[in-house]
């Protein structure tokens, strides 16, 4: 997949074994003269995450992750039971191209005056998770037009650089969007 500013991004799709099997070693990378090994594949990625950005990772983390490839962190998945855009794609009313899917902003302007004194979330949208697999969308800028079947996570979540940002990650349409915040 290929973003806005042309970068190269891929991913793997896993069957339940190979979710649930050993941990595998990543390749070695590529014997170019212009890149140093990244760090990560010495220590893991949480772990140059926190060597990094240690006062952003200790307060995403919570404390020093082990210098291990194999270091994870639990996941966990709870069900949005009110958010009304469960199975719908999400997309910005004002400059969608596809038919609408009648998908809703999580916030709202009072009296429908654009500003930020009016500017409110929805009670529905209010205990929402920043990273989640499909249903409501936050981006840190626009909405990217996608199916529902999407991942969005913060770039805490695994140490990528956003920018301070977040992406979304299409899995019907492997369709990839980041901004920055």
């Amino acid at each position: 997949m290929t973003d806005i500013l042309d970068y190269d991004y891929a991913a793997l799709l896993l069957t339940r074994a190979e979710y649930e099997g050993p941990f595998a070693t990543p390749p070695a990378p590529l014997a170019l003269a212009t890149a140093e090994r990244p760090r990560w594949l010495d220590v893991g990625g949480a772990s140059a995450f926190f060597e990094a950005a240690p006062t952003f990772a200790k307060k995403m983390l919570g404390a020093s992750p082990r210098a291990d490839l194999g270091e994870t962190r639990a996941i966990v998945l709870a069900p949005r039971a009110d958010d009304p855009n469960a199975g719908k794609g999400p997309q910005d009313e004002h400059v969608r191209s596809n038919p609408p899917t009648g998908y809703q902003p999580y916030y709202y302007y009072v009296g429908g005056k654009p500003g930020r004194d009016n500017f409110r979330l929805h009670e529905w949208s209010k205990d929402h998770a920043p990273n989640h697999l499909g249903g409501t969308m936050r981006p840190c800028q626009a909405v990217p037009e996608m199916s529902p079947f999407y991942v969005e996570f913060e770039e805490y979540f695994g140490g990528y650089n956003f920018g301070g940002g977040n992406a979304q990650l299409d899995f019907k349409a492997m369709k990839f969007d980041w901004a920055c915040g």
